[in-house]
């Protein structure tokens, strides 16, 4: 609980950033997003996965049409992902840490 600043209340009643970002940096909201990056990448992971091993199995190259309309979505879904998970688990270490590029940056390196 003392990993992230944000999260004890007193501390964002007497500090006016953070209090202007309670609305994102909030606990419950925060525990949100976790669930739903890990749904976004476990999805895409096992759907991508899945076919392409029974592409591997079968030797139908039909399927890689459902793997484009898998990744189509999936890349920017996953960059999106990438960027706020960059934001909540490190730039939220510092809430009076303020960067724009910080998030395209981290989904950049994270091939």
């Amino acid at each position: 609980h003392n990993l992230y600043h944000w999260s004890h209340e007193d501390a964002v009643m007497a500090d006016k950033i953070l209090k202007g970002k309670s609305a994102y940096l909030n606990t419950p909201f925060f525990i949100a997003r976790q669930f739903i990056y890990f749904a976004i990448w476990g999805y895409l992971g096992y759907k991508l996965h899945k076919v392409s091993v029974e592409m591997d199995k079968t030797n139908d190259w039909g399927l890689t049409a459902l793997l484009r309309k898998v990744s189509a979505p999936g890349i920017p879904l996953f960059a999106l992902s990438v960027a706020f998970a960059s934001f909540d688990w490190l730039m939220s270490l510092d809430p009076h840490w303020f960067s724009t590029m910080f998030g395209v940056y981290f989904f950049a390196i994270s091939f």
